[in-house]
């Protein structure tokens, strides 16, 4: 993996998770919870769509593949199973 694809991966994927987490945490004191969801996914639609068209420069269509699809594989493939748990 080359360093911009790392940076992309984590610097880019955490901060969106993190801005989404503390929406979740702010907004939970002053709106019902059942409606949650509909106030943070359009924000966060909107800061993804940022990131993605101002701030990722991959150069091919296998790079973006790689940011959507790659991090939850490896995440799976390094964590252990359920059934080797038990």
């Amino acid at each position: 993996m080359n360093k911009q694809l790392i940076k992309d991966y984590f610097g880019w994927g955490i901060l969106l998770w993190f801005i989404g987490y503390v929406l979740g945490i702010l907004l939970f004191m002053v709106v019902p919870a059942a409606i949650l969801g509909w106030i943070i996914m359009p924000v966060g639609i909107v800061l993804t769509l940022f990131v993605l068209l101002k701030r990722i420069h991959g150069d091919s269509l296998p790079y973006y593949y790689a940011l959507t699809f790659l991090l939850p594989i490896f995440v799976g493939y390094k964590k252990p199973t359920l059934t080797h748990r038990l």
